[in-house]
């Protein structure tokens, strides 16, 4: 799947696309359930890593039992198929919400909060206002622990937002509120955690006038008293040395938008690239870019398929990020903007949660008997079934073609059925961590 970049430390495996670039194109007919498949792929690799064997099945991380169980009292399991054929899915099941660890869960999770921010801007840009992307890193490097470089960086950004400077820009401003997304990538200088805000405010908010690159990058007397300020904090919290200044005011606080706002919400759909709403909520997606033999970086993702396709280097880094990113919000809004915008508050665990009931654009197709189900798991199957059932199941005999492609497909246990084997002889409505709501 993967080419060879070449590095100081030796070979790294090139998901970037031969110009380092997100690639952006219109999606075939067929892609969404192919790439369901792929997440439930990667959802297996996550669960092996995140097992631990001394652990007792209540005390495993709740991505472990993610599409694992089902909580129908009779144990079987509806299976869904759009309308189009363009997705399918089960219901039914128990689901861990986990966006940080859940390949699967942080998509629908993300696609939700895309969608909520998409609303948002478009109404806020209606309404005559401006939206403008603000970006906050610093200089790092490989010896870093990703769990302090995350609580300098959160001393220093709750410094630069009780400064009188940002609080006075704010009120000139005119700032309605603000969504942050924590986001982190990994290199070849070693985990790399930023901040993205998106800032609902007046037209021309950094006094920018027309002065922006083609990327949309902003510069203003505003934006460089910013920049300063955000550096001057990350020298006080330790993310920043002299050295490092010059570098830091280049790259340190980055401004988009503006003027581009209203372009960025009409090309949202079909070139993702100009989507503020997708930079915020598309990290599990998105392709981190590299532009040389020593600027590679992938999302921690991609650091699971480079596991899953045998590069076990990769493993204490993601696991390094697992422990560090444990109980962070992936998107945080500030206070009473989502009642400004009508936004409904719904949790992670709910927009993840798989209802037994069809949704409207939806047909039940097939239902899985409880045997069946655990023998799909086992085999590590779910997404290939479902890509089978989007694909080939909109017919009359489709249970037949289901339990047929069952009996064929999933004959050979794969080793990660260990997880399986370890939930034998228990209750297959109590393998729940405990505190876990189970939702009808």
């Amino acid at each position: 799947m993967s080419q060879a970049l070449q590095n100081r430390q030796g070979a790294v495996p090139n998901l970037l696309g031969s110009r380092g670039d997100t690639i952006h194109k219109a999606r075939a007919p067929g892609d969404a359930a192919r790439s369901k498949t792929h997440r439930f792929d990667l959802l297996r690799t996550a669960q092996q890593l995140l097992w631990r064997s001394s652990a007792q099945a209540n005390e495993q991380h709740a991505t472990c039992w993610c599409h694992r169980t089902t909580y129908a009292p009779q144990g079987t399991v509806p299976v869904h198929r759009a309308v189009d054929g363009s997705n399918a899915r089960i219901g039914g099941v128990t689901t861990c919400g986990m966006v940080w660890t859940c390949p699967v869960c942080c998509a629908k999770i993300a696609e939700q909060r895309r969608l909520e921010l998409s609303r948002a801007m478009a109404r806020h840009i209606a309404a005559g206002g401006g939206a403008y992307l603000l970006t906050f890193t610093f200089p790092h490097d490989k010896a870093d622990q990703l769990a302090d470089l995350l609580k300098r960086l959160d001393k220093a950004r709750q410094r630069f937002q009780n400064s009188r400077t940002w609080k006075g820009w704010k009120e000139e401003a005119q700032r309605v509120g603000g969504v942050t997304s924590l986001e982190t990538s990994y290199g070849h200088n070693g985990h790399h955690p930023h901040l993205h805000m998106l800032a609902f405010t007046k037209r021309q908010a950094f006094s920018e006038g027309l002065n922006a690159d083609p990327s949309g990058d902003l510069m203003s007397p505003v934006i460089l008293e910013l920049q300063s300020l955000w550096v001057g904090f990350l020298q006080r919290v330790g993310l920043c040395d002299r050295s490092q200044i010059t570098d830091a005011m280049r790259h340190g606080l980055n401004v988009r938008g503006g003027d581009k706002a209203a372009e960025y919400i009409a090309k949202y759909g079909r070139d993702e690239r100009w989507g503020q709403s997708a930079e915020l909520t598309r990290q599990h997606a998105k392709i981190a870019a590299g532009r040389g033999p020593n600027t590679w970086h992938y999302t921690p993702f991609q650091l699971l398929q480079l596991v899953r396709d045998g590069h076990a280097e990769f493993v204490p880094a993601w696991q390094e990020y697992v422990d560090a990113f444990a109980g962070k919000r992936m998107l945080t809004w500030s206070p009473g903007l989502k009642d400004h915008f009508g936004v409904r508050d719904i949790t992670d665990e709910d927009l993840a949660a798989e209802g037994r009931a069809p949704a409207p654009d939806e047909n039940w197709v097939a239902t899985l008997s409880h045997p069946q189900f655990v023998q799909i798991t086992a085999c590590a199957k779910l997404g290939a079934l479902l890509q089978f059932v989007a694909e080939h199941g909109g017919v009359n005999n489709a249970q037949a073609q289901v339990d047929a492609w069952i009996g064929l497909e999933c004959r050979t246990p794969v080793a990660s059925g260990e997880v399986r084997r370890r939930m034998q002889g228990m209750s297959r409505y109590t393998t729940l961590p405990p505190n876990r709501e189970v939702r009808p």
